[in-house]
Order: C-alpha cells, then structure tokens, then sequence
C-alpha cells in the first residue's frame, strides 16, 4: 500500500489545500468554508468510527470515511470524501482503496460504499468503482430547498 497512511494533526493544512482543489474542480454551489472543513478533518482523524487516510509527503490524496450499523444489521464502511490530485491518479487510487478496505475489515463492516459526484466526473468514477469490484446499488436525489 505504498505511502499510505491514517492522517495525523500536522497533515491538517496540506489535506485543506487537496479539499480546497477537490471544490474547485467540482463547480458546486456552495462556498469552499474552511473552518467547517477544518473542523470535518479533525473529527475524521480523531473520530473512533471514521477515518482520514493520506497518501504521499506531501499528501496528492485524501480519503475520508466512517463506519455505522445499518437498520438491517450489518456494519458498513461508507467515504464520504476522496480526492487525488491530478497527477497522482491511477495507482494511488489502488493504494488509498486498498488502505480504506483493510480498515473497513478491521472494523467489522461487511460492506463498502462509494460515492460519485454528479459534477465530478461521475461516468468515469462509476467506470473506475465498477472495474474496482463495486457495483451501483442505490441512487441519492438532492433538491435545495
């Protein structure tokens, strides 16, 4: 697994700037708010069911998640953020997905979910998830209200 690794307090700044890239490239509607993505990190890295795993020094990608109990009782691993800097795609995706499954094991989930933004590139992430072992299996509708 490379250089992969869980991040600690001192990798805060350089994770901000791959979280500031990842709003950048993804045209969303609302404002890149630092502190609240600060304050997201620090509670990924510190959280006892969630995770912030970085890969390189300095850190190209981040990979931030959690673990929860479904209703129907089995444990699941769900990332909530993953973002790779351009030029360090490809393999480091192998890297940081292959770090995120182990600690899923660990954890005792039986079940791994990614996500895809619409805005992000969606049919090459679903290309990519899918040639990753993964399969569609539910579809999120957002309206602002």
């Amino acid at each position: 697994m490379s250089d992969v690794r869980q991040a600690i307090a001192s990798d805060v700044p350089r994770i901000l700037t791959l979280l500031k890239n990842f709003h950048a490239a993804g045209g969303f509607d609302f404002r890149f708010d630092a502190a609240r993505f600060e304050q997201f990190v620090k509670a990924a890295i510190l959280g006892e069911k969630s995770v912030c795993l970085v890969v390189g020094d300095p850190a190209a990608g981040v990979l931030i998640a959690s673990h929860a109990e479904s209703f129907v009782g089995f444990r699941y691993a769900e990332e909530q953020l993953v973002w790779i800097e351009p030029g360090r795609r490809g393999s480091t995706w192998c890297d940081l997905l292959s770090a995120f499954e182990a600690w899923a094991k660990a954890a005792d989930c039986a079940r791994i979910k990614l996500s895809a933004q619409h805005a992000l590139r969606h049919p090459a992430m679903t290309r990519l998830y899918r040639r990753s072992g993964y399969t569609p299996c539910e579809t999120v509708f957002s309206k602002e209200i």
